[in-house]
């Protein structure tokens, strides 16, 4: 038995053809490309925050670079240096 270059009996759909048929375009579906990407900074600000409390670092300000948290470790390094 083989399939290829069998013929394929063709299948029409009743609402395509009397357009009634739904369409990508046609949802309205505003904002919802961005729920995946909205979540993701304030995880990371979160894990930080949780990685800097032990040493005794809040984060008070934002963004978050590494530069700005590069001067908070050494900041909190001075203080405790006698």
């Amino acid at each position: 038995m083989t399939l290829i270059g069998a013929p394929v009996r063709r299948v029409e759909d009743e609402r395509l053809l009397t357009g009634r048929g739904r369409f990508v375009g046609d949802m309205v579906v505003k904002g919802v490309g961005e729920g995946g990407t909205i979540g993701a900074p304030a995880a990371v600000a979160n894990a930080t925050a949780d990685a800097l409390a032990p040493l005794g670092i809040d984060i008070t300000e934002l963004p978050m670079t590494p530069d700005r948290l590069f001067t908070l470790i050494h900041q909190r390094e001075k203080r405790e240096t006698p």
